[in-house]
Order: C-alpha cells, then structure tokens, then sequence
C-alpha cells in the first residue's frame, strides 16, 4: 500500500468524524436557541440582556435563561444575590430539570420556576 493511500485515508477519516460532530454540534445549538426564543412567547415580560433573558418576579427575584438551554432563579439583583434554583429548561420554560434530575412541568413558566425555588 503506498504512503499516499494511506494518508488519503486518514485525512477522509477525520474529516468524516469532524463532519458528523458538527452536524450533532449545531443540531443541538439550534434546538436551545429555538427553546430560548420560546420564553420570550410564554412570558411577555421577558427582558432580552444579550445572552439571557431575564424576568423579575413578584417576590423581587430574578430568573434568567440562557441560550444553551440553563436557567438559574437568584434572590435578587446585585453583589448580594444568593442562587435559588437552577437547571434545565425545555419547551420555553413550561419544563424545568434540575441537575439532580427532579422535573416541573406546567403550562404556566412562572409557576413552574416558584416551584423550583420550593422543590430544587
């Protein structure tokens, strides 16, 4: 087998597995950008901060969602915030997952996240 075959094959090879990495890659990023653009349809209120939306709840905290699909629900604005859920979330916001795998479903976005400060 020459030097130039076998080179041909490793350079087809990589590009193969590179291009079927990109293909899950951007499957996935489009996917979360989608479920980021669906908060704003759910909750009205949402305020585009360039990566996140945020949204200020009754109670003066403070939730914000990301465009890889994380939330995290914080006490108030500031230095002196404290974290009181986060996750996962799908479907605009109407499913949270926390990291240890408890699940919110609900029609409603906000209830679902005063739920998770009580359960996450």
């Amino acid at each position: 087998m020459s030097r130039t075959k076998i080179i041909l094959g490793v350079i087809g090879g990589v590009a193969l597995i590179g291009g079927i990495g990109y293909f899950f890659y951007s499957r996935r990023r489009i996917k979360g950008i989608e479920n980021w653009n669906m908060v704003s349809k759910n909750v009205p209120s949402a305020e585009t901060i360039s990566d996140m939306k945020e949204i200020m709840l009754s109670d003066g905290s403070y939730v914000h969602f990301f465009q890889n699909n994380r939330f995290f629900v914080y006490s108030k604005k500031g230095e002196d915030k404290n974290m009181l859920s986060y996750g996962y979330y799908f479907n605009g916001g109407r499913i949270l997952q926390s990291d240890k795998g408890k699940v919110i479903k609900g029609n409603s976005v906000i209830q679902n996240i005063n739920k998770s400060k009580e359960t996450f």
